[in-house]
């Protein structure tokens, strides 16, 4: 039955017929992906210049850490996918092939088919990887999947712990911190001690998703209104409030990790700061949420719309709504900037700021320009629009050129000018586009 249901999945991937863009795209990136898996052999094995061994060392530890984020990423970034799990309780098979058939069908998919063929062309093409560091590499693929749903099942449902999942999660997550300490110690058995540790990744999740009763989370707007309006606006929804919650403690791991990784190696991830400087900034709550945010609070939007003339008014409520969730990421950030190297301090204090700013701006720009309902928690399929948040990423990303050259530091006026206009610019247009608002958000 597996055999056949993943025979079936494949030929619907790979259907020009079912699937004509992402037939299209594989073909496309199975050659980049073969194209990159050779160019990193040779890079690795000395080809384009002479490695020691430590800097050999640490460009396979990269590497590893690099498909492991890119994976874990792609659920998360720069909107949120939710983990669908095609095979449910209530069908008439085993837990164990359930939750089987539901890993290995994420796996029938475009991404990891071209991460099979890199991995693949990587160890062909390299004369110096062994075959253990193969099997590494497949680990953080997987690995890194299992962690994302992990995380995504803890979020995207109501989980309730009894004393049988309690006490087998317990000892999984007491065997995974055994098996950290003893790679410090025993280095010989790293191959056996990472094999253990991702099989106890594997067992966490199974029992995560088979056997701890759970509930899938809904929104709820009801309940009474006793703190500050803007507080009780995230206190009592349900939807706004999961996704924020989601977000930021996905910064905060992202962050800390980038924190550890810097302590041992001195490098960062994908020994560059474009990641950390992704998450320093408060990118992510607005591809996550203030991209859209009347998507998430309609009917505010609707009571203030109709009480209010002017989009100068509304801007206003809308940066009542921002403080607190940006006064909270803000604190993420600047506690990183405190433990992080000095060189990052002035460069990613500036780029926070006026990000900041220009993201507040776009944020209200795209809230009305591409709304789009969000029913439930964790439903992100057309949370925000694509292109704004490609212009948000770019955004950020402009502010790594602060590190080439003093003169860039110009970008801060240029964007703050920038901001100013499109304010101005969607002050003038809003009352030409309540009628697209409404529609969208109560058709």
């Amino acid at each position: 039955m597996t055999v056949y249901y993943l025979w079936l999945k494949l030929k619907l991937v790979l259907s020009p017929h079912h699937n004509l863009w992402g037939f299209i795209g594989l073909l496309l990136f199975i050659p980049l992906a073969i194209l990159y898996g050779k160019g990193t052999a040779i890079l690795i094995d000395g080809g384009f210049f002479e490695l020691t061994q430590t800097l050999k060392h640490t460009f396979e530890i990269g590497l590893l850490g690099f498909v492991a984020v890119i994976t874990f990423l792609r659920g998360f970034f720069p909107s949120y996918k939710p983990i669908h799990s095609h095979f449910k309780s209530f069908h008439p098979i085993s837990s164990g092939r359930r939750f089987t058939l539901n890993v290995l069908d994420d796996f029938v998919s475009g991404y990891f088919i071209t991460m099979g063929f890199f991995a693949g062309a990587f160890f062909f093409f390299s004369t110096t990887v062994g075959i253990d560091y193969l099997v590494y590499l497949v680990f953080a693929l997987i690995g890194a999947h299992i962690v994302r749903r992990f995380v995504q099942v803890s979020f995207e449902n109501r989980i309730k712990f009894n004393r049988q999942s309690s006490l087998l999660l317990f000892t999984c997550m007491v065997l995974l911190l055994l098996s950290a300490g003893l790679l410090l110690f025993f280095k010989r058995f790293a191959f056996w001690i990472i094999t253990g540790s991702f099989c106890n990744l594997l067992i966490m999740d199974l029992i995560l998703e088979e056997i701890c009763p759970k509930e899938i989370v809904c929104g709820n707007s009801t309940g009474q209104t006793i703190r500050h309006y803007t507080i009780d606006l995230w206190l009592q929804n349900n939807i706004a409030r999961t996704t924020l919650i989601v977000a930021e403690i996905f910064k905060v791991l992202m962050l800390s990790l980038d924190l550890i990784l810097y302590s041992k190696t001195g490098v960062h991830f994908a020994n560059n700061v474009f990641i950390v400087f992704i998450f320093i900034s408060p990118l992510i709550l607005f591809t996550y949420l203030f991209n859209n945010s009347w998507g998430y609070f309609r009917n505010y939007w609707l009571i203030t719309d109709q009480s209010l003339s002017t989009g100068h008014d509304l801007f206003n409520i809308y940066l009542k709504i921002l403080w607190l969730p940006l006064g909270i990421d803000m604190t993420i950030s600047m506690i990183y900037f405190a433990l992080s190297p000095s060189n990052l301090v002035l460069p990613g204090i500036s780029m926070y700021v006026t990000s900041l700013m220009i993201l507040t701006v776009c944020g209200f720009f795209w809230s009305f320009q591409a709304p789009a309902r969000v029913e439930k928690a964790l439903d992100f399929n057309a949370n925000a629009s694509i292109f704004g948040s490609i212009v948000s990423i770019g955004i950020v990303s402009s502010f790594l050129t602060l590190f080439i050259s003093y003169w860039f530091y110009l970008l801060i006026p240029i964007y703050l000018v920038l901001s100013l206009i499109i304010l101005k610019w969607v002050f003038n247009t809003y009352p030409l586009k309540r009628e697209k608002i409404y529609l969208e958000l109560y058709k």
